[in-house]
């Protein structure tokens, strides 16, 4: 006999079908509830609003916010989906479990930015089994660097220039107050007013 935990999501799924019909054809509920599902991450609360929100601006149409709320209910009492519940304050707040079927990788900006670099930089340098290993959040850094919202992210790496390890040169050490907002402000594409001072220059000059 199967606990309810191990009950595959597919099963749930037709199980919210059967209980649940909410006045649409099963094939399209069925794709409500992986609209739903798609919005929710496991980074950060998703209210019923804001899942509504999001499938009225990728287009999903005849979705009314009652349905949503009424497909949360149902997907978070179904234990394979993994769902969590945030209910100490109104609206409630929904997210994917770390053993969520549907759970995916979820990149910071700046986390899918080091591993684009890192993969760039070192793939030669490092063992194959490592690299396969890694391949996945790879894989997951380059789909989401694509995106609209992740654009300096992505441009950064025409920005910056790699010295190869076996050029000589001297190294500079330069202050971190001087190098964050430099890279900050290369970062967001900012302009920067500069007053430097050469080394063996008598005089300072502005840029």
């Amino acid at each position: 006999m199967r606990t309810a935990s191990a009950v595959p999501a597919t099963d749930c799924m037709r199980c919210l079908l059967m209980q649940k019909p909410d006045r649409k054809p099963a094939k399209d509920q069925t794709l409500v509830y992986l609209h739903i599902l798609g919005k929710l991450t496991t980074r950060g609360w998703k209210t019923c609003d804001s899942v509504w929100r999001s499938l009225l601006d990728d287009g999903v149409e005849g979705v009314s916010k009652q349905m949503v709320q009424r497909a949360l209910r149902a997907l978070r009492a179904e234990p394979a989906f993994d769902i969590e519940l945030d209910d100490q304050s109104i609206p409630y707040g929904y997210r994917l479990g770390r053993n969520s079927p549907f759970a995916r990788l979820e990149l910071s900006p700046q986390e899918a930015l080091l591993l684009s670099l890192a993969r760039a930089h070192l793939r030669f340098q490092m063992p194959s089994k490592c690299l396969e290993s890694l391949e996945k959040f790879f894989d997951q850094a380059r789909q989401q660097i694509k995106g609209p919202k992740l654009a300096r992210a992505r441009d950064w790496e025409n920005k910056v220039a790699i010295v190869p390890n076996q050029l000589p040169f001297k190294r500079i050490d330069i202050a971190n107050a001087i190098l964050k907002p430099v890279t900050d402000a290369l970062y967001s594409d900012k302009v920067l007013r500069l007053e430097y001072e050469a080394a063996e220059s008598t005089g300072r000059s502005r840029g």
